[in-house]
């Protein structure tokens, strides 16, 4: 089937059905879920690496999206404790879960561990886009929430690099190994603070003065991408990154500006729904 006609079908049909599901009074996404999950079946090749791109895309700019206008980041710091005692549960036991799964089925011990590990971390875009159609990401309970999800897939993270090196060099890593893992995450976090603290700001007083049309909205977006990538280069997550990007934004005058985070708005909501197509 033709590429276009495989978006138009993904749109079309996942606004339809999250349309019926919001007038039935449940949240729009379990809509386009079961329109992801129809069209999967019948038409739509999962495996395709144009939908693929378009899927992280809109995940992208959806976390994106959260950390530039949606959520008030002093919320989310101090929701970080709060959120430490359900990310470890939610985690822990679909590990569990996972685990013993795998001995029930009599597979290798390593093999278990890795059905542990894909049954640990929860899907951060389906939790943000399921609080955004609630109209709880503004509240605590939605920042104690975003808090837990962002958590959990750190913590993912951590895991299945602990998982890969084991099946890799059949031993559990080192301190260091360990330390290095871990210190990727931090150095990213540095980094990021750093331009959102003193490079961007600066960056933003020059983009503002520009001629061009939409160059505030292009320098959003551009960041946006950036972010991500960096994620990606200190092995985390793409949207993890995107959403520390957005929320380095949000404190900048000349970067957070109503009528660009409409249109990143627009960019986010408008293609998230092929996520739920590869899913």
């Amino acid at each position: 089937m033709n590429i276009l006609l495989q978006l138009l079908l993904i749109l079309f049909l996942a606004k339809i059905f999250a349309e019926i599901i919001e007038r039935a009074g449940f949240p729009g996404i379990l809509g386009e879920m079961a329109a992801g999950i129809f069209l999967g079946m019948l038409w739509i090749n999962p495996d395709d690496d144009i939908l693929s791109f378009f899927s992280m895309l809109g995940a992208i700019f959806l976390l994106f999206i959260v950390g530039y206008k949606e959520i008030n980041l002093q919320e989310v710091k101090a929701s970080i404790k709060i959120a430490l005692i359900p990310t470890l549960c939610s985690v822990i036991v679909p590990f569990s879960f996972g685990f013993l799964l795998g001995k029930a089925f009599n597979l290798e011990f390593i093999e278990c561990l890795f059905i542990g590990v894909a049954f640990s971390p929860t899907s951060i875009g389906v939790s943000v886009r399921t609080l955004i159609d609630l109209d709880y990401l503004s509240k605590k309970i939605g920042s104690t929430m975003l808090s837990s999800a962002i958590l959990d897939d750190i913590i993912g993270i951590f895991m299945f690099s602990v998982l890969i090196s084991i099946a890799t060099y059949h031993h559990i890593p080192t301190s260091m190994q360990l330390m290095i893992i871990g210190g990727k995450f931090v150095i990213f976090l540095i980094i990021m603070i750093i331009l959102g603290w003193k490079v961007f700001p600066v960056l933003f007083t020059y983009i503002h003065k520009m001629q061009v049309k939409e160059s505030i909205f292009a320098f959003v977006f551009m960041i946006a991408i950036f972010s991500a990538y960096l994620a990606e280069v200190f092995s985390l997550h793409a949207v993890i990154g995107a959403f520390i990007g957005g929320a380095c934004l949000s404190s900048i005058p000349f970067a957070k500006i109503e009528d660009v985070q409409n249109k990143v708005s627009g960019i986010s909501y408008g293609i998230y729904n092929n996520e739920q197509c590869d899913k």
